[in-house]
């Protein structure tokens, strides 16, 4: 009875959205006539058996049907079978038919948005490849005019004149023929890159198709995993251990293989923004985490000393948390400013450092401490290496100095309550025994705080990489590439390009490695808190 009512309700819902189309139709089949009540309320109820559509009754005769038949095998389940919570159950079944049933069309929708894509993007790319064929047959034609116009130029004079205009060379401005060099210079250069473009396409082309590279990696996903289950199988195998092990090593050596064949071919076709915009999120996190929760651990270790003012300097540094993002996002923008008489540009010149342009440099600060030459020649062999040793930009590293500001209070008050449950016997024992502070903070505070680092840690890590507030505020166009996380990215794909569909995959993305992160450093850091 739970699964017929489920299909019942499944073909209510079909029914529903059939019917729905013919009724919000109303209105345009009276246009042109004089609508009366009786007029509307008999095109209404005509709706349900228009001869215009005729899916619509069939489909609520089947409805009707599915109904009276879940209904009368529900009265026979209660008339004759005799279980205690029959109601209970009944529901929970329906419940469990209808779940699995809107998972499978789920499943089934997605798959035909994802075979629509595909074919789309199969489209795009055909298209791209025909025109890439077309400019280079145009951009070949171009370079064959203009070499036949400087024909009679020798060879060599021609490839010194043409070094010459690439140069910028002014002297060759004044040449009669320099307009039918820069022709020859342009179409050479329109020829490299059709050439470019040509091979693109076809490299895009020559690629496996989607649903390949998805199988492959699911299917070496899950050997990896099976492998890590076979293997904690492997100690109870008794006299089948050596087999368990060989079969463990197998799998492991299957999927492996699979993942590093397969895995780099995605990521190299993944959307160059979003990378950035992890990569972004990465310095983000990074930056800020430790930041705030060292500077927030050594507040509080201060403000838990018998000093005047304690209670006047906690509400002090705890201000910052509970001030609107808004306000104080506003006043670091002016302190931050890329004039040079912007406040923190005035403390810089103190001492003998120029102006920065804070908010709106781009730039690696790693690329603006040892000069664009190293990263451009760590850019030579790896692009993506010299991405990440460029560091994150200057306009980031401003903004995590405002939100490092912004959590230290909140740290520095949560280590507060953990030094309060730390008990003072420990210390006055250390005292006796000749203990230095540092012996004190090193061997007693920081030990017994690690249950308060650990979830200062783990709260800081999740926020930063979901912060989207501070960063939207403080961010320029500018500086937006090197500044903008992924909740950014995410955000400005769902409100400028409105592509929901790819927007919600991506959250769901960010979902996935803030969930991963989190098991990591619930499974592997909580191993070491102390709670004794």
């Amino acid at each position: 009875p739970g699964a017929l009512a489920a299909f019942a309700v499944f073909m209510f819902t079909r029914y529903f959205f059939l019917l729905l189309p013919v009724v919000l139709d109303v209105p345009r089949r009276l246009r042109g006539l004089e609508v009366t009540r009786e007029l509307f309320i008999g095109e209404f109820f005509k709706s349900f058996n228009h001869p215009d559509f005729p899916l619509v009754p069939q489909a609520g005769n089947e409805m009707l049907l599915t109904v009276i038949l879940a209904l009368v095998v529900g009265l026979l389940f209660w008339r004759f079978v005799r279980v205690k919570r029959l109601g209970y159950y009944w529901a929970r079944s329906t419940m469990v038919f209808l779940l699995v049933g809107g998972a499978f069309l789920l499943l089934q929708l997605t798959i035909d948005e994802m075979r629509i894509a595909v074919e789309e993007r199969q489209i795009e790319i055909a298209e791209d490849l025909e025109k890439a064929r077309e400019d280079l047959t145009e951009a070949e034609a171009a370079l064959q005019a203009a070499e036949t116009a400087l024909a009679d130029v020798p060879a060599d004079e021609l490839t010194a004149l043409v070094a010459q205009v690439r140069a910028g060379d002014e002297s060759v401005e004044e040449l009669e023929i320099y307009p039918l060099l820069d022709d020859l210079v342009d179409a050479q250069d329109d020829l490299a890159d059709a050439q470019d473009d040509l091979a693109e396409a076809e490299r895009l082309e020559a690629q496996p198709p989607i649903w390949a590279l998805v199988v492959l990696i699911s299917l070496g996903a899950f050997l990896v995993i099976a492998a890590y289950v076979v293997w904690r199988w492997a100690p109870r195998g008794g006299d089948l251990r050596l087999v368990i092990m060989g079969i463990t090593a197998l799998l492991l050596l299957t999927g492996g293989y699979i993942l590093v064949a397969e895995l780099p071919l995605v990521i190299g076709n993944a959307d160059d923004d979003l990378w950035q915009g992890f990569r972004n999120t990465v310095f983000f996190a990074f930056s800020t985490v430790p930041i705030q929760l060292s500077v927030g651990m050594v507040l509080a270790y201060m403000l838990f000393q018998n000093i005047k003012g304690r209670a006047l300097f906690r509400l002090i540094y705890f201000m910052p948390y509970v001030m609107p993002f808004v306000a104080t996002s506003a006043v670091f923008r002016l302190l931050f400013s890329h004039r040079p008489e912007s406040p923190v540009n005035q403390v810089i010149a103190i001492f003998g450092i120029e102006p920065q342009r804070w908010l709106l440099e781009p730039a690696g600060v790693t690329q603006l401490l040892f000069g664009p030459g190293v990263i451009e020649a760590i850019r030579q062999s790896s692009p993506v290496l010299a991405d990440w040793v460029a560091g994150p930009s200057l306009a980031l590293m401003s903004i995590v100095f405002y939100s490092a500001w912004t959590y230290i209070g909140y740290s520095a008050v949560i280590f507060l309550a953990g030094l309060g449950n730390i008990p003072g016997e420990l210390y006055e024992a250390a005292r006796i025994d000749g203990a230095s502070r540092w012996a004190e903070f090193r061997h007693i505070t920081f030990p017994l705080l690690s249950p308060t680092t650990f979830f200062l840690s783990m709260i800081a890590i999740i926020g930063t990489f979901k912060a989207f507030v501070q960063i939207f505020i403080m961010r320029s166009p500018a500086a937006s590439s090197a500044v903008d996380t992924a909740s950014i990215y995410i955000f400005e794909m769902l409100r400028t390009q409105t592509r929901y569909g790819y927007g919600s995959a991506m959250a769901f993305v960010l979902f996935a490695v803030i969930l991963t992160l989190t098991i990591i450093q619930n499974r592997y850091m909580g191993r070491k808190v102390f709670y004794g």
